[in-house]
């Protein structure tokens, strides 16, 4: 890989904006005095959104650190697994019913053109005809 394509990982690390949501969680959005009279000292208030930020911060760091590793090579398994089973299974699977099926859904489209359809446009213009006025009643 090189340099750039890594330094544009490194960059963009959510390029195709996955969890655009969670940048928008912060202090203010958890935590807001509402009344004038119950607001907590400034310096409270700014240490608690000091904490609140580092906290937050280091503990996906620290979390990020023990499983982002398992994490990626679990899914690797299973994305992997679930390509395997697209690739091999779902698709050649699903393509043979297509080709397997061709005739009979033939006849079907044949029979419904055949006999269903007829009715239905009879129906249709049967019902076409109709036509709805909507008066909006006079209020006392």
């Amino acid at each position: 890989m090189s340099s750039a394509i890594i330094t544009a990982l490194v960059m963009n690390r959510d390029a195709k904006r996955l969890n655009y949501y969670l940048i928008q969680i912060r202090f203010e959005d958890i935590i807001g005095e509402p009344d004038p009279e119950v607001y907590s000292l400034d310096k409270v208030w700014l240490i608690s959104f000091k904490v609140f930020t580092v906290t937050k911060l280091w503990c996906y760091r620290i979390t990020s650190v023990l499983f982002a590793i398992p994490c990626a090579l679990i899914w690797g398994v299973w994305f992997a697994c679930l390509a395997f089973c697209r690739i091999w299974c779902c698709v050649p699977c699903l393509r043979s019913y297509d080709i397997e099926f061709a005739c009979v859904r033939r006849i079907i489209e044949i029979t419904l053109q055949t006999c269903c359809a007829p009715c239905y446009e009879a129906i249709g213009r049967i019902f076409s005809g109709i036509r709805i006025r909507l008066e909006k009643a006079p209020s006392f």
